[in-house]
């Protein structure tokens, strides 16, 4: 069907494009030519199971419009057989039609996600970058046919989110070979097959450096790959699962050389985003650097002796509430040090009382969180604007210029807090993340020793990804993992309310010492 297409000298390809499975999933490095078996699998479903499709990138633009007019437009020039499919060529955009079936390329995010789609087969190109929302309705498109296909393809990001959840209950699949200097059948990992020449990445030695057989430690010279991993198979780790799950490093490319493995490697010990990106896109690993999240020994090293619902001792006390099913709050005192440059990063906190209350249907204006306010005083208050947007500003409301709602925007700097009304702020996500989560990380707050395992694994949940942006700077973005974070998110209202008290005044001259 597919004519002169360079990946098909991938061996690993075949067995994904044949498998029958219902659901598959591939965990992957970068490069691996993975998003051509996911075309060619849509088309091969449209053309021979006489199905309509939706191809799922992460973004309306640029993602689904580039893929419009570059790969799918590539596809049609390479087949004459496929451009014969369609109706509209390469001019039509999405939803580009072959006689009475659709293929729909969307983007998760945007005017036109995956609402209102009946198709038979559901093809998600990079799940990481999209929401678990996004992800479920798009499986919700295939509800009313009697087959379906769902294939899901990514670099992973941390573990327990994105395609590393699905991949985690499949079958966990691994491509094997024969090795022809000991006849073994094995695998390729690292690091036990890659050979470092160097130990500095602009080492003109590095180039050196190579694979080999961790049964026999011969090297594997990097031009014969297509020899040797031409009668390679898929080898399961699970055999009962339901999913079929494939995993791939960029150790099998037949295009990238082992010396550009190493570099990659050496970048990383120095370099967070390298790190990330080496495990990421390189070993198609899901990874957490380094300090990225807050463990079990952080929370245990912040635990005092004390029970939740502590009465206060300092009269700097805040509140956050997170808004959700439920709404979850925390109350959390400061103590400042002798000088004090900034209030956060200056502070020790303690946190008094966490909790959540149930939101009923004929209590929009959280009444009941009322009574926690009239306990504690929190010289400032700050909540979740959405999902309940009018509830949240009725709240607030109710306590002028004493308590906001809050967005997260990326556009606002570092600390900076910008109010675009005097009930609303508008906030940092990474940095106020950064600087509640490094409470437990730098041991400057206390907890009780009775939270519960809702408390910790909230608290857990969001992890620190190092990226590049375009000027090469490293930037951060946190990342939420198959868990709720929803008492996270109450402690980073706690540190916006306490900088929003020290701008509007509310502290004074008040100096509590540590």
């Amino acid at each position: 069907m597919i004519e002169n297409w360079s990946f098909l000298y991938t061996p690993w390809a075949k067995e994904m494009l044949d498998c029958k499975d219902p659901h598959w999933c591939s965990q992957k490095g970068a490069q691996l030519s993975i998003s051509e078996v996911l075309i060619n699998g849509t088309l091969y479903a449209m053309d021979q199971h006489g199905m309509s499709a939706l191809y799922g990138l992460p973004s309306e633009r640029p993602d689904a419009r580039d893929f419009c007019l570059t790969r799918f437009n590539t596809v049609l020039k390479l087949s004459p057989y496929i451009k014969e499919m369609f109706d509209g060529g390469e001019k039509a955009m999405s939803p580009k039609m072959a006689g009475t079936r659709a293929l729909y390329i969307r983007g998760s995010r945007g005017g036109a996600t995956f609402d209102s789609i009946p198709v038979g087969i559901v093809s998600l190109d990079e799940v990481d970058k999209m929401s678990q929302s996004a992800v479920a309705l798009a499986r919700e498109r295939m509800s009313g046919q009697p087959n379906m296909l769902f294939r899901e393809a990514s670099t992973p990001s941390i573990p327990g989110r994105g395609v590393n959840l699905t991949f985690q209950d499949s079958t966990q699949d691994f491509f094997t070979f024969q090795c022809p200097h000991c006849s073994r059948w094995t695998h390729l990992v690292f690091p036990d097959c890659l050979v470092i020449t160097a130990t500095d990445s602009k080492d003109p030695g590095l180039k050196n450096s190579y694979l080999k057989c961790k049964e026999c430690q011969h090297e594997l010279k990097h031009e014969e790959k297509p020899i040797f991993l031409g009668s390679g198979k898929w080898e399961h780790t699970h055999s009962q699962r339901n999913i079929r799950g494939f995993h791939i490093s960029q150790l099998y490319s037949c295009v990238l050389h082992p010396s550009r493995l190493a570099q990659s490697y050496l970048n990383s010990t120095h370099n967070p985003a390298d790190e990330q990106t080496f495990f990421n896109s390189k070993l198609g690993e899901a990874h957490i650097v380094a300090g990225a999240a807050v463990t079990d020994e952080h929370i245990n090293a912040c635990k005092r002796f004390y029970v939740n619902q502590a009465p206060a001792t300092s009269p700097v006390v805040t509140m956050g509430i997170d808004v959700g099913s439920e709404l979850h709050f925390k109350i959390i005192e400061y103590r400042f040090e002798p000088v004090i440059f900034d209030v956060n990063m200056n502070s020790q906190a303690r946190l008094l009382y966490y909790g959540k209350i149930a939101k009923k249907d004929k209590d929009p204006s959280y009444s009941a969180l009322h009574y926690w306010v009239s306990k504690y005083n929190p010289v400032h208050i700050c909540i979740d604007a959405a999902p309940e947007r009018t509830s949240s500003e009725f709240f607030v409301k109710q306590y002028p210029y004493r308590a906001h709602t809050v967005n997260y925007h990326d556009s606002v700097d570092g600390k900076e807090l910008s109010c675009p009304e005097h009930y609303k702020i508008t906030a940092n996500r990474s940095y106020w993340i950064d600087t509640y989560l490094g409470r437990y990380i730098n041991k400057t707050i206390e907890i009780p020793q009775d939270v519960n395992t809702e408390f910790c694994v909230h608290v857990k949940g969001l992890t620190r990804m190092y990226e590049k942006d375009k000027n090469d700077e490293v930037v951060t973005r946190h990342v939420k993992g198959a868990s709720r974070t929803d008492y996270a998110h109450c402690g980073v209202y706690c540190e916006i309310a306490l900088k929003k008290a020290m701008e509007s005044g509310y502290l004074g001259n008040i100096k509590v010492s540590t």
